[in-house]
């Protein structure tokens, strides 16, 4: 089977679920409220003898540029502007790393993301 090469932004638009379902309508009319879950590459998958033993964290894909990029960050940089200077990305979200909804992201400092981090659980 060929591969299937999307130019962008379908690279990123078109490997996102929400409520289990691609959605083909602009992303701009998508619910603010629920995860939506990248499907495409993941870092941080952990394979022990072939077998896929951590499900991996945050969603990459290639961007405009031709780097590759987290997915939160692009769809934050699409839908609602540049991201502060000085400032890094924070999930509000509890759910999975691989979220990629831009309204579960908010500009803030190292020490507030730290602060999330051990809130939330996820250290």
């Amino acid at each position: 089977m060929p591969r299937l090469y999307l130019r962008w932004p379908d690279r990123l638009w078109k490997r996102l679920e929400v409520y289990g379902v691609i959605r083909t309508d602009p992303p701009s009319e998508w619910p603010k409220e629920p995860c939506w879950l990248w499907i495409g590459g993941k870092n941080g998958h952990r394979r022990k003898h072939r077998k896929i033993i951590r499900n991996g964290g945050y969603g990459y894909v290639r961007g405009p540029d031709g780097k590759m990029t987290r997915v939160h960050l692009l769809t934050f940089r699409e839908l609602r502007g540049v991201m502060p200077s000085g400032y890094i990305s924070r999930h509000t979200c509890i759910g999975p790393h691989h979220c990629g909804n831009p309204w579960h992201v908010e500009p803030g400092t190292i020490s507030e993301n730290n602060t999330d981090t051990y809130a939330q659980g996820h250290r």
